[in-house]
């Protein structure tokens, strides 16, 4: 097992490599609903963040107005079928 230190997400709020490696992969995967990312260097929010406040609103719209598109989006990002219906029981 991983120490918890390496399992904390609050380790890499900061880094913002970590998170423009995360962006490039999120790109990918929300490429199908033309999901654009933008970050501002200036901002006192975290890469994180930033990244977060831009994904929530997508994955709520998703939820309240396209429920397929999430479901293929899960799949796309490898969260199980098991876990999809868990989630929205």
């Amino acid at each position: 097992m991983l120490p918890k230190y390496i399992l904390s997400i609050e380790n890499y709020y900061y880094i913002k490599e970590v998170i423009l490696l995360t962006v490039e992969q999120i790109k990918k995967d929300f490429q199908e609903i033309n999901f654009t990312l933008t970050f501002d260097d200036e901002s006192s929010l975290s890469p994180y963040h930033q990244l977060y406040q831009q994904i929530l609103p997508c994955i709520n719209a998703l939820l309240n107005k396209n429920k397929s598109s999430l479901y293929a989006l899960l799949y796309r990002v490898d969260v199980s079928e098991k876990s999809i219906r868990n989630l929205f029981k």
